[in-house]
């Protein structure tokens, strides 16, 4: 009987491979032409208009014509325009990747008992969850420290910030800004977008550097395969999924890669503000040292053109101006929005909105904000209210319980004054709040004074990193070599002081 079995799973793992293959040879005609892109020719793909504008929202793209994996660069580097690989090395190294019975969603169809009926599995509990996610942040921390970041805070804190998140709001605040398009986070998970932003910042890294990384897409699918198998650890219905390679593993795997890069395509675009053709190596390290030296740090930094070769507080000093430019561009975007934002606000100004006090700095107070929705609130009980004691008296005279004559039509009189009094009151502030929101979202003005606050705060941490960095290398040169240790931040914000210092 098993070795009935086992031949009945060997011949459906068969044939999903088959379908498997198949899928992606027809993938590869539909994108590359015939004979499975086996061609010398590649396809550049083209930037899309000023990315800056619509950030941070973005869609996943569909595969189309063109939208091909980077590996090699078409054109001049300078603008990063044309970018593309030859096809037939996409198809290589596509499917030179196993199957892995680890790759699959959670969401992947459920095994069917023989009478066509679904498999029951077991519910996923909150305690699942919770216990994934923790340990996709210990995860996320060793491969951060691998890498040669500096942890957002120390390992031993993960469970306590886990359990009591308000607790370390300061902490969290910081880095809550940080796009994940591809899970759905819980409130604490730090490392997780700690380590999407170092990745970014490595790859950026290369890009000032005029290379890349040639492995990018054999890391994103061993980073999956791994945080697939965590997931299977801890999740009972995941790890009761049907362990075939059935599912077009490697085409919905390099979507969402390709989603990736072209993320980071935008952020890099954003970033740069104008100035999209990255210069000279030389020309960015000056750069780097002249903006760390505007907010008050001369310390010597030793840049190499391979950053392997280079030393912790060279990294760091990179990665400070990675942040500081960041925060250049949201404050950059804030600006171009003003013009915008009070033209918006004049309009609705001498449409009676507002008033001369109720500035456009008044209307992001949080005090006016609180006392708005209050005073929607009050006047939406308000409005029902007088609507309800309305409907009663109408009732009440329907019934012949009232009479019209005794007093009933000046009661209902009133009562049908005080009801539309009420419903004009509630619908000026309904109008009231949304011309605020009309004014601040002008041009994604609010949206981005809200990532200005955050970036400012992790734009601090990572420049009190360098600081701490600066220390223990003038320690170690005092005291002789050491084993260098990773070091976290203390749970504190920390001031803006020196990000005020050239701005």
């Amino acid at each position: 009987m098993s070795q009935m079995i086992m031949d009945e799973d060997g011949m459906a793992a068969m044939e999903a491979y088959r379908v498997a293959k198949t899928e992606m040879r027809e993938y590869l005609e539909k994108e590359n032409g015939p004979n499975c892109g086996r061609c010398p020719s590649t396809v550049p793909y083209r930037r899309e208009g000023d990315l800056s504008q619509a950030y941070p929202q973005i869609e996943e793209p569909d595969l189309r014509q063109g939208d091909v994996i980077t590996s090699q660069p078409v054109a001049s580097r300078d603008g990063e325009e044309i970018e593309a690989i030859n096809a037939d090395e996409l198809c290589k190294r596509l499917q030179g990747i196993p199957p892995d019975s680890n790759d699959r969603d959670i969401c992947a169809p459920r095994p069917s008992t023989p009478g066509g009926s679904e498999t029951p599995l077991a519910a996923i509990t909150d305690e699942d969850v919770r216990n994934y996610r923790k340990a996709s942040e210990y995860g996320d921390y060793y491969r951060l420290v691998s890498d040669g970041a500096r942890p957002a805070y120390p390992i031993e804190t993960v469970e306590a910030v886990q359990q009591n998140p308000d607790e370390y709001f300061e902490l969290l605040y910081r880095w809550s800004h940080i796009e994940l398009y591809d899970t759905s986070p819980c409130q604490w998970d730090v490392f997780q977008r700690q380590l999407v932003r170092w990745e970014h910042f490595r790859d950026w890294q290369l890009r000032q550097r005029d290379k890349i990384d040639e492995l990018s897409l054999e890391k994103f699918i061993e980073k999956r395969r791994a945080d697939s198998k965590l997931m299977a650890d801890h999740i009972p219905e995941y790890r009761m999924g049907p362990i075939t390679p059935s599912r077009p593993i490697r085409r919905r795997v390099y979507q969402k890669w390709r989603l990736d890069q072209r993320l980071r395509r935008r952020d890099r675009g954003f970033i740069r503000q104008g100035t999209h053709k990255p210069v000279d190596f030389e020309h960015n390290v000056e750069a780097i040292r002249r903006r760390l030296s505007e907010h008050g740090f001369n310390g010597h930094i030793d840049i190499d053109i391979d950053p392997r070769k280079q030393g912790q507080l060279a990294t760091w000093a990179e990665y400070v101006d990675f942040e500081l430019r960041w925060l250049s561009a949201y404050e950059a975007s804030v600006e171009r929005a003003a013009p915008d934002v009070e033209k918006t606000w004049q309009k609705y100004h001498e449409q009676g909105q507002f008033s001369r006090e109720e500035t456009v700095q008044v209307l992001q107070s949080k005090t006016f904000k609180d006392e708005l929705r209050r005073q929607t609130d009050q006047r939406a009980e308000d409005e029902t209210v007088a609507s309800e004691a309305l409907t009663e008296l109408r009732q009440r005279i329907e019934s012949h319980s009232l009479n019209m004559a005794d007093g009933g039509l000046e009661m209902l009189q009133a009562a049908e004054e005080r009801s539309r009094n009420a419903d004009e009151l509630y619908m000026r502030a309904v109008r009231k709040s949304a011309a605020v929101s009309k004014i601040l979202n002008k041009g994604h003005h609010q949206k981005f004074k809200e990532l200005v606050a955050k970036q400012k705060a992790l734009a601090q941490w990572s420049w009190d990193q360098l600081l701490l960095t600066e220390g223990e290398n003038r320690l170690t040169d005092d005291t002789g070599p050491v084993k260098p240790k990773p070091r976290a931040v203390k749970l504190s914000q920390g001031s803006t002081s020196c990000l005020s210092a050239g701005r």
